[in-house]
């Protein structure tokens, strides 16, 4: 996936987000987001924020594609359980993307490895939405 330069910061979210898979965090993360910094979810949110894109369902295919029309600065995976697999976490590093995920199952075990990885030791959202935003400056500053 090529990203064009741009100064916003655009965080994506795969998948259709339910309490386990992180709703609660990307609502609160909502209610702090800077005017620069976006929220795309990929897939379905009910009762999204109305400052939060949803996009609604995807096919894989067509994912790099998205990732480059909402110009994904990172992916993040907010699931707040510990998965023993993660298909988003997946497709995000496969197309290349840098991803944060909280220090928990697989997605963590692949993320801490992967050279455009983020682990957030702590689910604390307002925390977390600003460990993401100096990432992204990070590593835009690396290329």
């Amino acid at each position: 996936v090529r990203i064009r330069p741009h100064t916003d910061i655009n965080i994506a979210v795969l998948g259709n987000m339910s309490y386990q898979k992180g709703a609660g965090v990307i609502t609160e993360m909502a209610g702090h987001l800077p005017p620069n910094v976006h929220i795309f979810v990929i897939g379905n949110m009910k009762n999204a924020p109305e400052n939060i894109h949803v996009h609604g369902p995807y096919r894989p295919h067509n994912l790099p594609r998205i990732m480059s029309r909402y110009q994904v600065d990172v992916v993040l995976i907010p699931s707040i359980w510990p998965e023993t697999f993660s298909y988003t976490t997946s497709e995000a590093m496969a197309m290349g993307l840098p991803v944060a995920c909280y220090n928990m199952g697989a997605p963590a075990e692949r993320v801490s490895t992967y050279e455009h990885g983020l682990i957030l030791d702590e689910i604390a959202p307002q925390k977390n939405l600003n460990e993401i935003i100096n990432f992204v400056y990070e590593h835009r500053k690396s290329k």
